[in-house]
């Protein structure tokens, strides 16, 4: 199966050299099937199919827009350092520090797909069960917690594990009061509404910066 993004690919934050050939919007993906591709019924697609793609008949997924920022939790060096096991973390980027106004990065730069990319492939295959070897940064797992999936993620360490926790803790928050999510609850969603208004804020409203963070990066 190939993944064909759409969008810039230039980095997030800081500078960074074009060279011939190294845009990164094609990925490969192996699918091993569970059966005899001949006993499985075609799924109607009607996302990601810039190429007329109509159902899993087609083997690509095209017009993925890279994942915007804002999708990416953030994290303070001190603990990113912990999350990574101790490993040298860069020091903020000038340019996003000055227009998030926070020290606080992501956990890792490069992550592409968006959640709506894995909710998407987690509807069309039918998927009721996941084992994630690379969580990053948690999009696979909130696609999980939207669509009513069980998941397991193996992390980096003890402290990735807890962030991890946090992420699906704060994603959790919202779906609760998203009507028509496996997390839907109305008392509840009155009750975060009441004493974390602040945090379902954050969720819903995301930040105005990103566009421009990720249309303003250049390259040379």
């Amino acid at each position: 199966m190939f993944v064909l993004c759409t969008g810039r690919t230039s980095g997030r934050a800081g500078r960074c050299r074009k060279m011939v050939f190294s845009s990164k919007t094609v990925e490969t993906v192996t699918v091993l099937l569970p059966c005899q591709k001949t006993k499985l019924k075609l799924v109607k697609r009607d996302t990601y199919n810039l190429m007329e793609e109509g159902s899993t008949y087609d083997s690509t997924f095209s017009g993925v827009p890279f994942r915007p920022t804002k999708e990416l939790p953030l994290v303070e060096l001190t603990d990113k350092a912990c999350v990574l096991g101790g490993a040298a973390v860069p020091d903020t980027p000038e340019d996003w520090a000055d227009r998030k106004l926070t020290t606080a990065v992501p956990l890792f730069w490069q992550e592409s797909k968006p959640i709506a990319f894995w909710r998407t492939l987690l509807r069309v295959f039918k998927i009721s069960k996941v084992f994630d070897t690379t969580p990053g940064s948690g999009a696979l797992m909130e696609a999980c917690l939207a669509e009513g999936c069980f998941y397991h993620g193996l992390c980096l360490t003890a402290a990735h594990m807890t962030w991890l926790a946090n992420v699906a803790d704060r994603a959790a928050a919202g779906l609760i009061g998203e009507d028509g999510s496996p997390l839907y609850s109305k008392d509840l969603a009155l009750l975060l509404k009441s004493h974390y208004q602040t945090v379902l804020d954050a969720l819903a409203a995301g930040d105005a910066e990103d566009a421009s963070i990720e249309s303003d990066a250049e390259c040379e």
